[in-house]
C-alpha cells in the first residue's frame, strides 16, 4: 500500500486484510511514531481514545471540498481546519492524512470511525 489513507474505504480494507492473511501487507506508518505501542495497547483492549494532532503550512495542505475554501482564508494565524474522525478527514485531504491513517490501522479496536484527527492550518 501506498498511501495508509486509500484504507479509509473499509470495503477495500477488508478485501485487503483477507489478501494479507495468505500474502502479507505492508503499510508505510509515514510520520506515525509508536505504531507497535498502540497496536499493543489496542490488542490488549487499553486503548480508549487516540487523537492525531498535526500542524501544516497551508501551502503544504492539497483539500477537497469544504477544507479547501476554510483553508484559503488562513491569513495570520493557525487555524484548526478539522477535528474529527479520521474515516471524514481522510476523503477531504487524502494527500495530508496518511499519518492519522496509520494511527487508525495501528488502533483496530478503534479504527478509522474512533480515531480522532485535527489538522491545523498555521501560516508561522
Amino acid at each position: 500500500i501506498g498511501s495508509p489513507t486509500a484504507l479509509s474505504d473499509e470495503d477495500l480494507l477488508e478485501e485487503l486484510k483477507a489478501a494479507a492473511k495468505v500474502n502479507g501487507l505492508y503499510v508505510p506508518s509515514g510520520a506515525l511514531w509508536g505504531g507497535e505501542d498502540i497496536r499493543k495497547m489496542s490488542d490488549s483492549g487499553i486503548l480508549q481514545s487516540l487523537t492525531v494532532s498535526m500542524k501544516k503550512h497551508p501551502k503544504s495542505l492539497k483539500l477537497e471540498g469544504y477544507l479547501k475554501d476554510k483553508n484559503a482564508e488562513v491569513k495570520d494565524e493557525a487555524v484548526v481546519l478539522y477535528q474529527g474522525c479520521v474515516l471524514d478527514i481522510c476523503a477531504l485531504a487524502p494527500y495530508n492524512t496518511n499519518t492519522m491513517a496509520a494511527a487508525a490501522i495501528a488502533a483496530p479496536n478503534l479504527g478509522f470511525k474512533g480515531v480522532t484527527g485535527c489538522l491545523v492550518s498555521d501560516p508561522k
